[in-house]
């Protein structure tokens, strides 16, 4: 789930992990909006609290790479810790 400053949500998927392969693969399946039901063919890299993903549109083969071009969607996401002294960056 991802969430925007004021606390609506963006973005919730649920996520099906594939065999291994390389890269990783995974399904991302929406719950919201106009994703819901659909299932995106995706790859995956996880790097301590960074993580890339790519998804192909429905009914697309597999990204083979990390390179978007037209049908494909990456998104990057950060994990922040909130360290004791130190504020979110949105505050």
């Amino acid at each position: 789930m991802v969430r925007a400053p004021v606390d609506s949500i963006l973005i919730e998927r649920n996520f099906e992990l594939e065999p291994p392969t390389n890269p990783k693969s995974i399904t991302s399946i929406g719950f919201i909006g106009v994703d819901a039901r659909m299932r995106l063919p995706a790859i995956y890299v996880l790097d301590g609290d960074s993580s890339r993903i790519i998804a192909a549109d429905e009914g697309q083969p597999r990204p083979a790479g990390f390179k978007t071009e037209r049908g494909l969607t990456m998104r990057a996401f950060v994990r922040y810790h909130n360290k004791a002294g130190r504020q979110k960056p949105s505050e």
